[in-house]
């Protein structure tokens, strides 16, 4: 398996809206369903700073999301700026196999 891990400050104004979208069937996940190989999303709530999230999102294998992303790279970018203002932050703390 094929993890990348992502930390987020979401906005206080948007955090239902955040969950919302970086859920498991949020509209990442919808996203990330159109590649062969995507296995889930998991989203995190820290328990004692509200705002802050992390994500997993698993993958069959590196070269699973790496297709993934040869493949839809423009829809990815798209929805990343679509959804911009729900966050204050963001982060990639890494990619773990």
């Amino acid at each position: 398996m094929y993890v990348v891990v992502w930390e987020y400050l979401a906005h206080p104004e948007r955090v239902d809206a955040f969950v919302e979208a970086y859920g498991a069937m949020g509209a990442w996940a919808r996203l990330f369903r159109r590649g062969d190989g995507f296995l889930g999303v998991q989203l995190l709530r820290d328990l004692e700073e509200p705002t802050r999230f992390v994500t997993i999102d698993r993958w069959r294998s590196r070269d699973a999301f790496t297709a993934f992303m040869t493949q839809h790279r423009a829809l990815y970018v798209a929805l990343d700026e679509k959804l911009a203002d729900l966050t204050l932050t963001e982060m990639r703390l890494g990619d773990c196999e």
